[in-house]
């Protein structure tokens, strides 16, 4: 197979070959410095090249070893006959024999394989065309057009020397520059050469509609989703019923279901504006502080192995109440950041207690405060951002004074380090012991930014730190802003949520700079935030598609399904119930949604209880990584085996202690009974086909008991019990 690139036949155009341009362009796109061949940390069959040519003059110190180049005949040249398989070559055939790769390779050896690198251009900008385009199927194809600017003045089409990385498996790359969409999808194209890259956005739609925009009532957010909607076509679906509103948003907010009768009490209220006092009440709620206290200990990393588990109380109960208290996000960051102290006396410090060497302080904060995935920096420059090795280092390096006075360590097995029982005192200065493995130096500290100013060495590392990452740095706007509407929509305007980045721009990029500069004017207000979105058009779809918009998963014209988390799960379960939830290690009965720490394998005394197996079954993470995406959400077979027939489950709904026997005494109807299942459950009353099949089976006093089970197993298995609709 001849690679993206050869052009077999087609005589060469460049009068002299360069090494710093044309052989580095050549070994990128046969793809010979991608990660998975020779940019492999390790290389390949010894062999060993920066990835995406990062470092030319090593790369060039390589290629001059061995018998990779042989002055005497190009063609013997092992860059030559591996990529050609005239060797023994695992990474296959790169390109063939009559390719401008295969001559631009030779004519370089036979010059003497000069390098270049002190006197060839740069490139100072690509330019991309188009950037963005809409197409109706069946059209299906784009041709995109390269241009490099180089620092002489030289400007130069390399369409068919750039690569192409498409965000998406529904469209391929079938020669350089042509974009073939498979299906319908939306996918941006990151066009790379050399070290510049810039995105082109495509469409390809079915035959587009024409859509009105809707009445925005003002929000921004509508106005926004709604004029990609009309440029694609999108038809949006219909606004939830208030039943479908109430769940979702209570659980969404708060994590629990509503009851009954404050379902049948929304239902009934016919004042215009109930869904925006809702919000307002549900953001007062003390279970709203719990579960978006309980989003964020996720992310910082709040659990026993490294905290203890008074550690974990502390901590835990720190970031309840400033959610509570709509302590602002910036604040909040601040106080995390410059934290030291008694971690039992001063809370915030437990940030740092989890965080035991300078690489894992650098990537965490960049992930949890900036939405920058710094780890793949830490080997080389980082792929696909901006970010050097010796961005990371510096970063590292000022966090790397962190240290800890170790009160006391009651751990029970001597010999996991990784475990702590006991007060630590956080303690901050400038360390000049550890070094950067590349030198062996210890690097100097700086912020992420190269361009920023460097850190005052007479002044407190971490309060620097706090305020270069929240004073007027958008990027933490920003970060913050994409995060809470991740947790309220289920995708991130930038997704993955936390992997903000030129090369992976937003579905709605004015929208995320417009949430980005409400949040900053508000005083960082998160509250205010999750109100905005919560009362908007783009939240209260339905999940249903609609005829015109089945294709959609990024636009926002349909709710997007998702399962509920765990902690939803087991409390949704047992509200419904009316059972007390137990797990291990805790005397008194508490919701799942009140758990301090991750995992509940970690705590001693007691076995594991049937709640704290759901929870393990539903995904609660471990809390190992600072990243929204360690919780799972994803469905399995064995949740489903537990749901359908699992002994708790059985044991659960045959419980003479749930509520169902004191339903049964408050509703002699049938009906109202099983509207009352309904509500409790699904959080809306029944439909006529419902009724009509199921208050039969409970019109017998005899056997009125085993029926309610029954209903209720349904229920608990329904979709809309399990998934976010």
């Amino acid at each position: 197979m001849t690679p993206a690139g050869a052009e077999p036949g087609v005589e060469l155009e460049i009068e002299e070959v360069s090494y710093a341009v044309d052989v580095i362009t050549v070994l990128t796109q046969a793809g010979c410095n991608a990660g998975g061949c020779h940019a492999n940390p390790n290389g390949k069959g010894g062999f060993h090249l920066s990835l995406w040519g990062e470092d030319p003059e090593g790369d060039y110190e390589a290629l001059m070893a061995r018998s990779r180049i042989n002055p005497d005949d190009a063609t013997l040249s092992g860059i030559l006959m591996k990529p050609t398989l005239e060797a023994d070559h695992e990474g296959g055939l790169r390109f063939e024999h009559d390719s401008e790769h295969y001559e631009i390779l030779r004519r370089w050896i036979e010059a003497g394989a000069p390098n270049d690198l002190d006197r060839a251009p740069s490139v100072t900008r690509l330019e991309v065309s188009p950037t963005e385009v809409v197409l109706e199927l069946p059209a299906n194809e784009v041709e995109i057009s390269v241009t490099a600017h180089f620092s002489d003045g030289q400007v130069r089409d390399v369409t068919r020397w750039a690569t192409y990385e498409p965000t998406t498996h529904a469209v391929e790359i079938e020669r350089p520059g042509l974009v073939t969409a498979i299906d319908p999808n939306e996918t941006v194209v990151m066009v790379r050469y050399l070290d510049q890259r810039e995105p082109v956005r495509l469409a390809f739609v079915p035959q587009r509609q024409q859509v009105a925009l809707e009445d925005t009532n003002g929000s921004l957010i509508d106005r926004h989703v709604g004029d990609k909607l009309v440029r694609l076509g999108l038809p949006p679906s219909p606004l939830a019923d208030d039943a479908t509103f109430i769940r979702r948003v209570s659980l969404d907010l708060t994590g629990v279901p509503p009851s009954g009768e404050r379902v049948r009490a929304f239902l009934d209220d016919q004042r215009p504006d109930k869904r925006a006092l809702l919000v307002d009440e549900l953001l007062e709620m003390p279970a709203h502080a719990e579960y978006w206290g309980l989003l964020w200990a996720d992310l910082l990393r709040v659990e026993e192995t490294a905290l203890d588990s008074r550690g974990v109380e502390v901590f835990t109960n720190w970031i309840r109440q400033a959610v509570a208290d709509n302590m602002p996000l910036d604040e909040f960051a601040k106080e995390l950041l410059a934290a030291r102290g008694s971690t039992y006396d001063h809370a915030p410090a437990n940030f740092w207690r989890a965080l035991r060497n300078p690489p894992d302080r650098a990537e965490a904060v960049a992930q949890v405060f900036l939405g920058i995935r710094l780890q793949c920096a830490q080997c080389h420059n980082h792929p696909t951002d901006r970010w050097t090795q010796d961005d990371y280092y510096r970063f590292a390096g000022l966090m790397a004074g962190i240290d800890y006075e170790i009160i006391e360590n009651n751990r029970e097995d001597r010999h996991d380090r990784n475990r702590f029982n006991g007060e630590q005192i956080v303690q901050v200065a400038w360390n000049e012991e550890w070094p950067d493995p590349r030198t062996g130096e210890p690097p100097a500290p700086g912020m992420l930014d190269p361009s920023a100013p460097a850190p005052d060495p007479d002044a407190d590392p971490l309060e620097e730190l706090a305020g270069w990452i929240v004073d007027g740095n958008r990027l933490f706007a920003r970060t913050q802003a994409n995060r809470v509407w991740f947790r309220l929509m289920g995708r991130g305007l930038v997704e993955p949520v936390d992997d903000v980045r030129d090369t992976n721009p937003a579905s709605h990029p004015d929208l995320l700079e417009a949430l980005t500069d409400q949040l900053v004017d508000s005083g960082f207000d998160q509250r205010r935030l999750i109100r905005e979105i919560a009362l908007s058009n783009a939240y209260q779809r339905v999940s249903e598609p609609r005829p015109g918009n089945e294709w959609d998963e990024t636009n926002y014209s349909h709710a997007l399904v998702r399962r509920w988390s765990a902690e939803q799960i087991v409390d949704s379960l047992h509200r419904f119930l009316g059972l007390a939830s137990t797990f291990q290690g805790y005397d008194e009965p508490v919701r799942a949604g009140q758990l301090y720490g991750a995992q509940t394998r970690y705590r001693r005394g007691s076995p594991l209880t049937d709640c704290d197996r759901y929870l393990q079954l539903f995904g609660k993470p471990v809390r190992q990584v600072s990243s929204d995406l360690e919780r799972s959400n994803e469905t399995s077979l064995a949740q489903v085996f537990e749901l359908v027939s699992g002994e708790a489950m059985q044991n659960w709904l045959r419980d003479r202690e749930n509520q169902f026997d004191r339903w049964i005494e408050e509703h002699s109807e049938p009906g109202d009974l099983l509207e009352r299942l309904f509500l409790e459950g699904l959080s809306r009353p029944p439909g006529d086909e419902e009724r009509a099949y199921l208050t039969p089976l409970l019109e017998d006093p005899e056997t009125r008991r085993g029926a309610v089970e029954d209903i209720a197993w349904s229920i608990l298995n329904a979709k809309e019990f399990i998934l976010r609709n």
